[in-house]
């Protein structure tokens, strides 16, 4: 339990949690096992945190159903496009950014934004943004010259960034990353359905963290019954 609005600085922590927890002889089976995370989790820091620790980790740079689907995202029906909806590639060894449009972006200054820092880029032709569909719902639609921000760790680790979107996206990497949903979010789909726990009673982290426990609690007891009947 946390009281953090997000789970991007959360990655470290749950990798050394499982590996504390874990058995003395289990220990090595986790450091070289698979971590699967979804894509709230996904940041270059925490790409560059797995990489320096050679944790085999996959963590999708959007949501489950584009990276089981091949088919590009239909960016009309968004409401507003940002930086997000920016395409970067490599392409011989130097990184090309272009708009949603596919129009090339140009690198115009690198700017701090609290403690990160942004490459800010602006369109190499500007006067491509009045024929452009997407002009209504482009950011910053007003101004006559649009800017898009995109980390810098993004842009400086782009050859991690790019191995990881690949290697989750193979027949590979797609059957490993299917593990997930069956692995967890069906524990939390029976907690809040079969034992109708929705929301928490009682305010303050500590006592938030005590009743999840005794939620955990009652759910592994009944797990080691069940299976524990099985064999019966």
């Amino acid at each position: 339990i946390t009281n953090k609005h997000n789970d991007y600085d959360m990655l470290k922590n749950m990798i050394e949690k499982t590996m504390n927890n874990a058995p003395e002889d289990k220990k090595e089976a986790v450091q070289n096992g698979k971590h699967l995370f979804d894509n709230g989790y996904y940041t270059a820091d925490n790409l560059i945190y797995c990489k320096d620790n050679n944790i085999d980790a996959y963590i999708p740079n959007g949501q489950d159903k584009n990276i089981f689907k091949d088919k590009q995202e239909d960016l009309s029906k968004k409401k507003q496009l940002t930086s997000k909806d920016c395409k970067i590639e490599l392409i011989d060894n130097k990184i090309e950014v272009s708009c949603p449009n596919n129009h090339e972006l140009i690198l115009f200054s690198k700017n701090k934004d609290k403690n990160e820092y942004n490459y800010i880029y602006k369109l190499k032709d500007k006067t491509v943004c009045n024929s452009c569909p997407y002009f209504t719902i482009c950011k910053r639609n007003n101004t006559r010259e649009k800017k898009f921000a995109i980390r810098c760790k993004i842009i400086d680790n782009y050859e991690l960034v790019e191995k990881m979107n690949t290697k989750i996206r193979t027949e590979k990497g797609r059957m490993i990353y299917s593990r997930r949903m069956p692995t967890i979010e069906k524990i939390f789909g029976h907690i809040k359905k079969n034992l109708r726990f929705e929301r928490f009673s009682v305010t303050g982290i500590k006592k938030v963290r005590l009743r999840w426990s005794i939620i955990c609690t009652v759910y592994n007891l009944k797990r080691i019954y069940n299976l524990r009947m099985n064999k019966l």
